[in-house]
């Protein structure tokens, strides 16, 4: 299926109406609930917020406008030196975050092992709960995982966020984390990228941050 922009919901520029998931998206990658899923039903928002370090903030999610090709959305410098790319597939919203140079990495004063690029949004889970490897999230602790998260209804998994991964130019991979938060009633999903990895001379760039969104527990994962 591609994006087109015929019967979107309120508010939304783009949009799949057909398959087994719904994608709505605005033409601006930091309005607010900037992408919603829909399954059975169910919503899912995200909207991207801000990238940084541990140690020093790099900046918030810039006036991004979406360039579409078939079932392909980019957008350009969503954060500093990072684009964004959404790949619709039948059965997973693959999400690219591309770090297109180390140019803007920062040198960091503290040890690098203690240093991760952290990539914050906020989520909606419209009534969805979130389970993780460590149990039901109650919306309140903060808590990381490295493996996937599943959004869910009463015990049916609606969508499945794939265990993140970042890879470089020459197919070099490294495992993430995600951290779940509540500030102010908000609730936030950020990608933890290890500085290490960023800065290491081996990494060739540009390199790409993978947490795609899948119908499926068993997805194997797809570059490309």
């Amino acid at each position: 299926e591609n994006f087109n922009n015929q019967n979107c919901l309120p508010e939304y520029n783009y949009c799949v109406l057909n398959n087994l998931y719904q994608v709505n998206m605005k033409n601006n990658v930091n309005s607010a609930n900037s992408i919603k899923f829909i399954k059975d039903g169910y919503s899912l928002e995200f909207q991207p917020v801000s990238s940084g370090y541990t140690t020093d903030i790099l900046s918030s999610a810039q006036n991004s406008n979406a360039g579409i090709s078939s079932n392909t959305a980019l957008f350009i410098n969503s954060f500093n030196n990072m684009d964004i790319r959404y790949l619709y597939l039948p059965r997973m919203f693959k999400e690219e975050i591309i770090i297109n140079s180390n140019q803007n990495i920062p040198a960091l004063a503290l040890n690098p092992l203690q240093e991760d690029l952290k990539i914050k949004f906020k989520i909606n889970l419209n009534n969805l709960n979130i389970q993780t490897s460590q149990g039901q999230w109650n919306q309140i602790e903060t808590i990381t995982t490295s493996d996937s998260i599943e959004f869910n209804s009463n015990g049916n998994p609606i969508f499945y966020l794939i265990k993140p991964v970042a890879y470089d130019s020459n197919n070099k991979y490294t495992d993430l984390q995600y951290e779940l938060s509540n500030s102010n009633n908000s609730l936030f999903l950020t990608i933890k990228v290890p500085y290490s990895f960023l800065i290491n001379e081996s990494t060739v760039y540009p390199v790409t941050i993978d947490p795609t969104l899948s119908l499926d527990s068993n997805y194997i994962r797809f570059d490309g």
